[in-house]
C-alpha cells in the first residue's frame, strides 16, 4: 500500500501513528467526518474499548465500530485495521455498514427490476384517458429514472473495484488470487452490462424524441 496515492482511494481511510494521532487521510474523510486530531475523537465512547483492544493487539483485523459522522451523529462502520501498512504507520479503512447494505440491496433490486420487468408507464388510481403525448412524457421520465439508477449502480461497482485494488496485495499473500480474479472479472462484466443498458436507453430516448 505504500505506493498507492491517498487521492486515489475512494473510501474513508486514516493514516494514524502509534499514539492514535491522525497524520493523513483520504479526500472522502472530509465529507463524512468532522475534523479531528485523534482517531478516538471520531469513535463513539461505546466503541472505545474495542478500539483500545484493536490497537493494543496490533493485529490486522476487521471490526465494527460506532463512529461519529456529519449526517448521523453515530453510525456503524466496518473498520479494516492494518498496523504499519502505510510508511510504517497504522491504517484504518472505514466503510459505513448501513450505506453498504443499502447500496448493495438497492443495486440488486434495480438490476432485477430492469432485467426481468417491462417498465410500468402509468399507475392510475382514477380513470384517465392518456393521450399519446402523455405516454411519450411518461416514457421519457422512466428513461431518465432508469439512467440515474444505472449510473448509481455503475458508481457502486466502480467503488468496489477501486477498493479491491487496496486489498489486492493482501489477497496475493494469502494465496487467494484465483478468488480475487473471479470477483474482479464478475464485477467488470457487471460494469459492461450496465454500460450496454445505458447505451440501449440512450437509443430508446433518441427514438422517442
Amino acid at each position: 500500500m505504500t505506493s498507492l496515492s491517498l487521492e486515489a482511494i475512494p473510501v474513508p481511510l486514516f493514516i494514524v501513528d502509534k499514539s492514535g494521532q491522525i497524520i493523513d487521510f483520504t479526500p472522502s474523510v472530509t465529507k463524512m467526518f468532522l475534523p479531528a486530531s485523534d482517531i478516538a475523537d471520531i469513535i463513539d465512547k461505546d466503541s472505545h474499548e474495542k478500539l483500545k483492544t484493536l490497537v493494543r493487539e496490533r493485529e490486522e483485523k476487521r471490526v465494527e465500530l460506532n463512529m461519529i459522522t456529519f449526517d448521523n451523529p453515530v453510525a456503524l462502520f466496518d473498520v479494516y485495521y492494518k498496523p504499519e501498512a502505510y510508511n510504517n504507520q497504522d491504517v484504518f479503512i472505514c466503510y459505513p455498514v448501513h450505506e453498504y447494505m443499502t447500496n448493495m440491496q438497492s443495486t440488486l433490486n434495480q438490476f432485477r427490476s430492469m432485467t426481468t420487468q417491462e417498465p410500468e408507464h402509468a399507475k392510475q388510481t382514477q380513470t384517465l384517458t392518456v393521450i399519446e403525448e402523455d405516454q411519450d412524457t411518461i416514457l421519457q421520465l422512466h428513461s431518465l429514472s432508469s439512467k440515474r439508477q444505472l449510473r448509481e449502480m455503475k458508481t457502486n461497482v466502480k467503488t468496489v473495484l477501486d477498493l479491491l485494488t487496496i486489498i489486492h496485495p493482501d489477497v496475493i499473500e494469502a494465496e487467494k488470487a484465483e478468488y480475487f480474479d473471479l470477483i474482479v472479472t464478475q464485477l467488470s462484466h457487471t460494469h459492461e452490462i450496465i454500460d450496454e443498458l445505458l447505451r440501449q436507453l440512450k437509443e430508446k430516448s433518441a427514438a422517442i424524441n
